[in-house]
């Protein structure tokens, strides 16, 4: 009961932020999303310069996963240009839905 408690709370948070960010800051869809990149980007470098000082990163798993990460984000947006929204919206779909039984599953 309290995964599916998190998980609703956590989806309610989700959703409302991005409503705000669009509607009360009267900003445009592009605009907000570039301020979320922006907020994401600072909070993820923050984050990565603190677990480097405190000696918390193993660098022979880190680097391989790094670049992959770039690989797939670079063949995922080639991807989602090439084909749009016919297939990248069923796949986010599935994802989410995967991911949502997932946590109130707790597996």
């Amino acid at each position: 009961m309290k995964r599916l408690l998190t998980a609703a709370v956590l989806c309610t948070v989700l959703i409302l932020g991005s409503v705000w960010s669009v509607r009360a800051v009267d900003n445009t869809a592009r605009t907000a999303s570039g301020n979320a990149k922006l907020t994401l980007i600072v909070s993820n470098y923050t984050a990565l310069l603190s677990y480097i000082l405190s000696g918390n990163v193993f660098y022979m798993i880190a680097i391989p996963c790094a670049v992959s990460n770039v690989l797939g984000n670079y063949i995922g947006a080639g991807f989602a240009i090439k084909n749009g929204a016919k297939i990248i919206r069923p796949v986010m779909i599935c994802v989410v839905t995967v991911l949502i039984v997932k946590i109130v599953l707790g597996k």
